[in-house]
């Protein structure tokens, strides 16, 4: 507890009350609601919102994108506030950092690019300092099962890929190992999970193997679900969803015109 308080008065003292009050809703709503819950219930309250406002897009859109344009990752929205957040703020900045330091995306480059043995990827070091510390690791109890099951999963899903292309999560079963907890933490088919920053970028969220393997193969386009826009993004997509042809738009708004996130409010431009 007196780390908590700690914390809260450094993020008042560095970010004032605002920023104190956000994260503290952040922190307490998942927990009183539980994470799923949360998840949902902000998710559907959104989907609700949108249909009232069209610059606010259904919470729930899949827009496609080029995997390569996938270059960072974002460490600061929660999942757990669901999908269709708007934040304003440096988080899109301030709190990102490559995707290619992500270890899952290390390791799947080991194995899949440099022909690895698992046992010596990054994905199996990490598993064992798990275990080392006498903790699972995602449900699985020894170094040997993690390998067995998870290791063998990643194995079939790079084949699938290779083989088929991306198929939608919605589309197929998945075939999440039987022995992974995480499976109580996915009751759904959502597609990779990013966030939209303030001028477009598409940072990686949630769905590493799945997006590191798009970009080891080449995939043309994988779908995607969106987590979270920039408030300044936002604003441009309202600029654009309120005009009525292009010759009203700011020199910024026609830019970002044919971005995958505007094609849903796009259509109805004169030229």
């Amino acid at each position: 507890m007196s780390r908590l308080i700690s914390r809260a008065v450094e993020i008042y003292k560095e970010e004032g009350l605002k920023t104190l009050l956000r994260r503290s809703y952040w922190f307490f709503i998942p927990k009183i609601l539980g994470k799923n819950r949360s998840f949902r219930w902000h998710s559907h309250y959104r989907k609700f919102r949108a249909n009232h406002n069209e610059a606010l897009s259904d919470p729930y859109k899949i827009i496609r994108i080029n995997p390569s344009r996938i270059e960072h990752r974002v460490r600061a929205i929660p999942k757990t506030l669901g999908f269709g957040q708007v934040h304003g703020g440096d988080w899109d900045r301030k709190y990102i950092e490559p995707i290619e330091k992500h270890p899952t995306h290390i390791a799947l480059y080991q194995r899949f690019v440099e022909g690895y043995e698992w046992e010596y990827t990054e994905y199996v070091d990490y598993a064992k300092e798990s275990f080392r510390k006498g903790e699972d690791k995602w449900g699985y109890e020894s170094l040997e099962e993690f390998k067995e099951m998870r290791c063998q999963y990643v194995d079939r899903l790079y084949e699938s890929m290779k083989k088929d292309g991306y198929v939608p999560n919605h589309q197929n079963d998945a075939d999440w190992p039987e022995k992974d907890h995480r499976l109580e933490l996915k009751p759904h088919n959502f597609e990779p999970i990013v966030c939209i920053g303030r001028d477009g970028e598409i940072l990686y969220k949630d769905g590493i193997h799945r997006v590191a393997i798009a970009k080891i193969l080449d995939i043309d386009k994988i779908p995607v679900n969106i987590l979270a826009r920039h408030k300044k993004w936002q604003e441009l997509r309202e600029e654009i969803a309120n005009a009525d042809s292009k010759d009203e738009l700011s020199d910024r708004a026609l830019k970002h015109l044919n971005h995958p996130d505007m094609e849903d409010i796009n259509m109805n431009l004169q030229l």
